[in-house]
């Protein structure tokens, strides 16, 4: 899809009520399974790793493609549905952009389709979904390289 795609889904959920928001957040994390790695392909950056900050592994695929950045992720039973909500939400919208436009996307646009008591107790699970993703991405460039898809 595209930023403009994931600006647009953010856009619609902060639109709908608190329920609502709730109830697309666990629809999201249910589609996570669509967006897991096809291993008959190669990827560029296998992040696999259970931090302190999750229950469980988080998994995210990168490689480049003439098209743009590629983009998958799987996650462990245990990870939280936030989790698996935002991590679902990036994968899905930002599959195919460039580095640059996945470096762009802010902790704060993902926070504002967050309910607030949910939020509260779960922003650094926003920070650390940006963060390793764009993280991932990053790593595709060696240091002091410009992006070149």
């Amino acid at each position: 899809m595209s930023l403009a795609s994931l600006e647009h889904r953010i856009e619609e959920l902060q639109a709908l009520p608190k329920d609502a928001q709730i109830t697309n957040l666990i629809q999201l994390a249910g589609g996570l399974a669509k967006l897991a790695p096809d291993f008959s392909q190669h990827w560029d950056i296998k992040d696999v790793r259970q931090d302190l900050e999750c229950a469980d592994t988080v998994g995210l695929y990168v490689r480049r493609d003439p098209d743009g950045v590629r983009l998958a992720a799987e996650v462990g039973q245990e990870v939280t549905t936030l989790t698996r909500a935002l991590t679902a939400l990036m994968v899905q919208h930002l599959d195919g952009e460039t580095p640059s436009a996945i470096a762009s996307v802010t902790a704060s646009q993902l926070s504002s389709i967050v309910p607030e008591s949910l939020l509260r107790q779960r922003q650094n699970t926003v920070n650390y979904a940006v963060q390793r993703l764009q993280d991932a991405v990053r790593s595709l460039e060696p240091v002091g390289v410009q992006e070149r898809i």
